[in-house]
């Protein structure tokens, strides 16, 4: 359930930029657009990632263990998302 939500929040951001690049008539619009969806969708995965963090209590050892895989591959993501807001929005 987690893994098809990283993959729609990741392929939402996708397509938002892809969006973005289509509309945007300026360089400065392009940058503030993609700005605005990375923060938005960082914010939807970490709340994502918040929101799961009970459940890996629960269920046998091989739920656990995939609980915590799954939580592990979103905060892969969201390290990722934060190294891209850095590297282009916080200047």
């Amino acid at each position: 359930m987690l893994k098809t939500v990283i993959v729609a929040c990741v392929g939402l951001l996708i397509f938002s930029e892809a969006k973005a690049d289509y509309q945007a008539p300026l360089k400065q619009d392009i940058k503030t657009t993609f700005c605005k969806n990375i923060e938005g969708q960082t914010t939807m995965l970490m709340n994502t990632y918040n929101s799961n963090e009970n459940s890996v209590d629960r269920g046998n050892e091989e739920v656990r263990n995939e609980i915590v895989r799954i939580r592990s591959i979103g905060l892969t993501n969201l390290n990722f998302m934060a190294n891209i807001w850095v590297a282009f929005c916080n200047k």
